[in-house]
């Protein structure tokens, strides 16, 4: 099964003054992070891989919400989850992997993720800290932020 997440809420650049790789976590983005996690452990989806896009504010998503789904592994930084990264190549290393794997990144690389994985020309849009679960090319599964 195959896990996208989109990063959750981050500084916005004007605000913090930093260039957009580096924006981070605002408190509510920990939060929803915090509590999506909480919700795939409720739902006994254990992680077996967790890979993010480099950029600040994807990583820390992925960790805390690694963290808080109970996965005690290390989180992998995967270059081509970064905006404009080579989806292609994301999408067969994601479908060639055994077990739970998620992936954290950003929009609006991360539904083109998902259409590919799916078999469809687009996808909709992810929330900010949204998850949803694929598995044999079909969504199992979407925790929205907003009612989690």
């Amino acid at each position: 099964m195959i896990l996208l997440i989109r990063h959750a809420h981050a500084v916005d650049r004007d605000e913090a003054e930093v260039a957009d790789e580096e924006r981070w976590l605002t408190v509510k983005g920990r939060d929803v992070s915090r509590r999506m996690g909480e919700a795939l452990r409720r739902r006994g989806l254990a992680l077996d891989e967790v890979w993010t896009s480099p950029l600040v504010r994807a990583v820390q998503t992925a960790e805390i919400v690694a963290a808080a789904a109970g996965y005690a592994g290390a989180v992998t930084v995967l270059p081509a989850l970064a905006p404009g990264g080579r989806i292609r190549r994301v999408a067969e290393a994601l479908e060639a992997r055994a077990g739970v794997v998620a992936a954290v990144g950003h929009e609006s690389d991360i539904s083109t993720l998902a259409a590919r994985l799916c078999g469809q020309a687009a996808f909709p849009p992810l929330k900010k800290g949204q998850i949803i679960a694929i598995d044999a090319g079909q969504v199992h599964l979407s925790l929205d932020p907003d009612k989690t």
